[in-house]
């Protein structure tokens, strides 16, 4: 269940309480609101833009020689596959498991 429609259902149980009591009623609908104040809030998180897997030689002992991160937060992104020779990425993820921007290259 999305959770627009979990607050519309809250919405309705609530208004169905209000006959039984008025306490009940605004406390239900200030529980209401502040989920959806919630929500609200994780959306202006979301990501908005794009970025691109930016190749680094790696300084660890354990890598085989590069680091893949994302050119916006600078976080490391999974590469699933590459080319051997050269590095390049072949396969990665599409979101930036930090910054969640959709990886374009």
């Amino acid at each position: 269940m999305s959770e627009i429609k979990a607050i519309e259902k809250l919405r309705e149980f609530v208004d169905d309480q209000f006959a039984i009591s008025g306490q009940a009623y605004l406390q239900g609908m200030a529980i209401a609101n502040s989920i959806e104040a919630e929500i609200a809030e994780r959306y202006m998180k979301l990501p908005s833009g794009t970025c691109r897997i930016v190749k680094t030689p790696s300084d660890s002992d354990f890598s085989d020689g590069w680091r893949y991160r994302c050119s916006e937060c600078g976080c490391n992104i999974p590469v699933n596959e590459r080319d051997p020779e050269t590095g390049d990425v072949i396969n990665a993820a599409n979101y930036c498991p930090n910054c969640g921007a959709k990886v374009v290259s």
